[in-house]
């Protein structure tokens, strides 16, 4: 991905021009897999229009890539989204960066991965000259599940409700100490069982499972994920940024 750096070291939201990120040879697949993991893999993404034929403007776009974490079978789902938000009165271009941290238990014979979410940090920057805005990050304990079976997703715990322990940090640009929020909430992972057809940038993806997540202290749906076997996120929606929904342009993943 080194077309989209820019000098200073950012993502540069505008240069979707080249092809997305090479796969090494070596790399293989996971074709079964809802949420393909893997650390060279690219996602690209754009903001939905009321009109697919209709792109939109050329800031609002996001890119996501997949590293490898700390603990074991952990791994960050980092996605770097820029979008106008209006910040006292003004359009202003933000740049917000997700931290998702999963944990992959491995498959055991017949029954598939097991993903589940262990933290999420959310960063928040003006664009132009990279001023920070906040950052929310939420440690949840234990960690919940997000599929079942990365394989049959959909299939398994399609409407699951538990209780965990949550840890929010709040830090805002003017504030001397983070706010830290310590609660037990109820989280709740609601996944379609019949399969959607979705229209997405002039092609129809189909077998697509939605996956509502209600993870936050408010105790609303806050995100959104719809997901593809062999592809991973084909489309995504966030409460932070505006409940705008982004669809997948490329992703290193697909020939």
């Amino acid at each position: 991905g080194s077309d989209m750096v820019a000098s200073d070291g950012s993502i540069d939201p505008l240069n979707f021009d080249s092809a997305v990120a090479d796969l090494p040879d070596s790399v293989v697949v996971d074709t079964r897999s809802y949420f393909p993991v893997i650390p060279s893999a690219q996602w690209r993404y754009r903001k939905q229009t009321d009109d697919w034929m209709t792109p939109p403007g050329p800031n609002e776009r996001a890119v996501s890539t997949v590293t490898v974490g700390d603990g074991e079978n952990e791994y960050i789902r980092s996605t770097t989204a820029f979008l106008e938000i209006d910040i006292d009165g003004e359009q202003r271009l933000v740049r917000q960066v997700f931290k998702e941290t999963f944990v992959l238990e491995p498959p055991d014979r017949n029954v598939g991965p097991v993903l589940k979410v262990k933290a999420i940090e959310i960063d928040e920057f003006i664009a132009s000259d990279d001023t920070f805005l906040s950052t929310i990050q939420r440690d949840y304990l234990p960690p919940y599940t997000l599929m079942a079976d990365a394989w049959r997703t959909g299939t398994f715990s399609t409407n699951t409700v538990n209780d965990h322990s949550l840890t929010e940090t709040l830090t805002r640009a003017g504030e001397d100490e983070p706010r830290v929020t310590q609660s037990n909430i109820t989280v709740q992972v609601v996944t379609s069982v019949d399969p959607q057809i979705i229209l997405m940038e002039g092609q129809y993806r189909e077998g697509v499972r939605q996956i509502d997540v209600s993870d936050s202290l408010l105790g609303t749906k806050n995100r959104t994920y719809w997901v593809q076997q062999g592809v991973g996120i084909v489309q995504w929606q966030f409460q932070p940024t505006n409940n705008q929904v982004f669809t997948l342009i490329d992703a290193s993943v697909e020939e």
